[in-house]
């Protein structure tokens, strides 16, 4: 667990979820009917799963019916050249012809899921747009399977956050969410940074003691954890069953920072062995939930910023003339802001009120009049 410190001491309160987008583009399922010989009996040796050679090859299935049909036509004393039937996402799968045997693909195919970066903060739009930047506000991503991963918005390079999620057609269904130009220069998927999907479901058919062996233990994510049984029968009836610069520390301290708040990127929690059911209600794939902070705890921070701006961090030259009606600068308790031909005295008095924070107003008329527009 990462512990993220609010570096200007205010109090967050609790996240809330402003938007989730799911990938749909993953509900419509097939099923792989992987064999070491046709059905006209012709012998496979290997076909290429989207980079990964495996022996036999294929049928791919849209219906139960389908499905049924063609492990029925093997019949008595065939069965075994049925080596296992497995679900995927369609939008994985490519080259199938038209008596559903799969040809093969020699990469894995891609989708993109563009996720707009945030203009409010649950329903309140901010004049300060440092709050539209972790800890603010964040994207997490989750595989509805017990893994989060979350993301900055602010490190994607750019005006979106794009995620490129990749899938072949091996047994469980080998897919991964990427983000793009995400903490990385130039045109690249930020593979660390990735997510995977959980395992789809593993089947079993009549009179396949191994199969069902397999299936009773499959692994639905790679945690050794063991998938539900789902039995595809000869004599299943028809119908298609496949189906996330500071201002002054004493009134931020007023304000108050309760308690500090934490991303957990890369954690394994609850679900995780949801695959099975997550299939059967179209809820197997990514979900991409937009946190922010709630709209009260969003505009005390803005007024806060608005009035004493923010911490920068750094050393350089005060920024005094930066905003059009006034600016806020406090310096380090030993540092100076003037040096020159001023007395003294006088130095020291305009040093020490810019130690303590000052508001430098541009214009006389203005002063005190927080409700200008200052970006």
């Amino acid at each position: 667990m990462e512990i993220i410190h609010n570096q200007n001491g205010l109090e967050l309160g609790e996240y809330v979820c402003d938007n989730m987008v799911q990938t749909t583009e993953m509900d419509t399922l097939v099923a792989v009917l992987q064999v070491n010989k046709a059905v006209n009996g012709e012998d496979i040796l290997a076909t290429n799963y989207g980079g990964i050679w495996s022996a036999g090859g294929a049928y791919i299935c849209e219906t139960i019916t389908q499905l049924v049909n063609i492990i029925q036509t093997y019949g008595e004393g065939r069965n075994d050249a049925i080596i296992q039937v497995y679900l995927v996402p369609k939008c994985f799968v490519a080259n199938i012809d038209s008596n559903l045997r799969y040809e093969g693909q020699g990469s894995p195919l891609w989708i993109q899921k563009v996720i707009n970066k945030p203009t409010s903060l649950n329903g309140y739009t901010p004049k300060n747009k440092k709050l539209l930047t972790f800890p603010y506000c964040y994207l997490n991503v989750s595989n509805n399977n017990g893994t989060t991963n979350s993301y900055m918005y602010e490190l994607f390079n750019q005006d979106n956050a794009i995620f490129n999620i990749k899938g072949v057609p091996s047994v469980g269904g080998s897919i991964k969410c990427i983000p793009y130009q995400y903490k990385i220069g130039g045109e690249n998927n930020n593979e660390d940074e990735g997510i995977m999907a959980g395992k789809y479901p593993t089947l079993s058919w009549s009179e396949d003691a191994y199969t069902n062996w397999l299936t009773q233990n499959a692994v639905n994510l790679g945690l050794g954890l063991t998938s539900n049984l789902i039995s595809i029968a000869g004599g299943i009836a028809s119908g298609n069953g496949i189906g996330l610069i500071t201002g002054s520390m004493g009134i931020a301290s007023q304000i108050g920072q309760v308690y500090e708040h934490s991303l957990v990127p890369y954690t394994a929690k609850g679900n995780t062995n949801g695959g099975d059911i997550n299939v059967c209600s179209s809820s197997q794939g990514f979900y991409f939930y937009q946190m922010s902070i709630r709209q009260e705890y969003a505009k005390i921070i803005d007024d806060y910023f608005t009035r004493y701006g923010y911490k920068i961090n750094r050393i350089t030259t005060p920024n005094i003339v930066g905003r059009p009606y006034w600016n806020y600068v406090e310096i380090g308790g030993s540092e100076d802001i003037g040096y020159g031909d001023v007395p003294s005295k006088y130095m020291d008095i305009i040093n020490d009120a810019c130690r303590r924070g000052v508001t430098i107003w541009h214009n006389h008329g203005n002063i005190g009049n927080y409700s200008l527009n200052n970006q």
